[in-house]
């Protein structure tokens, strides 16, 4: 009779522990799974054009002198194409993206350049999780005429310049992290947009930013 109790008491207790186990382990894994990666509800689906919005990420941050440019190609990776960022990625896959995971975990772009922009980082997700396709884009529209340095001029710097171009570590001695001295440094930002200069940027690129985004830079520091 003993035996029959502590059976009994056993199973009812075993079953209820394998019911909670069976309802705890889905939300732990669900739990862990929305740790993993930030998340990129904010941006709307296949808005995202590789060209105009994930390539300079790369080439900013990941394509220095002596990094991952054509020149230097440190371990066999160059990060100036769209068939040189695709070598470390995987369509609809972030965690098996080892560039995505090196820039997640911040040991890419080492140390002492600055980690990527958390919105950044959250625009590459974005585009991994819709396919990583290699998209080219126009401006659809183009309106210059209410444009401000905050709004409109510091985004592009940030997206295709200070990667290269920061305090830190300032490629060519010129860095564009700082917002009080970019005012100073406004001509020689605008000839190397337009390729008026000898070292016309973005560097590794051949194509010039947009017209849109050359016109409103000259709109702001030439207040044309």
């Amino acid at each position: 009779m003993n035996n029959l109790l502590i059976f009994l008491f056993c199973d009812r207790h075993m079953k209820r522990f394998f019911l909670v186990l069976a309802v705890a382990l889905p939300l732990f894994f669900t739990i862990q799974s929305f740790n993993e990666q930030p998340s990129s509800d904010a941006i709307a689906a296949d808005t995202l054009c590789f060209s105009r919005d994930i390539l300079p990420i790369f080439n900013s941050n990941c394509a220095m002198t002596g990094c991952h440019d054509v020149s230097s190609h440190q371990s066999g990776y160059r990060m100036t194409t769209y068939s040189g960022v695709k070598a470390g990625i995987v369509a609809n896959n972030a965690n098996s993206s080892s560039f995505y995971r090196q820039i997640i975990n911040k040991t890419m772009p080492p140390f002492p350049y600055l980690a990527v922009p958390d919105s950044f980082r959250t625009r590459i997700l974005t585009w991994i999780n819709q396919g990583a396709k290699n998209t080219t884009c126009t401006d659809a529209t183009c309106d210059t005429s209410n444009v401000t340095y905050a709004k409109d001029i510091k985004p592009i710097i940030q997206l295709n310049c200070v990667g290269c171009h920061q305090s830190s570590l300032a490629g060519g001695g010129i860095f564009l992290d700082v917002d009080a001295d970019n005012e100073a440094q406004k001509v020689t930002i605008y000839a190397a947009a337009e390729h008026m200069s000898s070292s016309n940027m973005p560097k590794n690129i051949t194509e010039k930013i947009s017209s849109c985004q050359i016109s409103s830079v000259l709109n702001v520091f030439c207040k044309i």
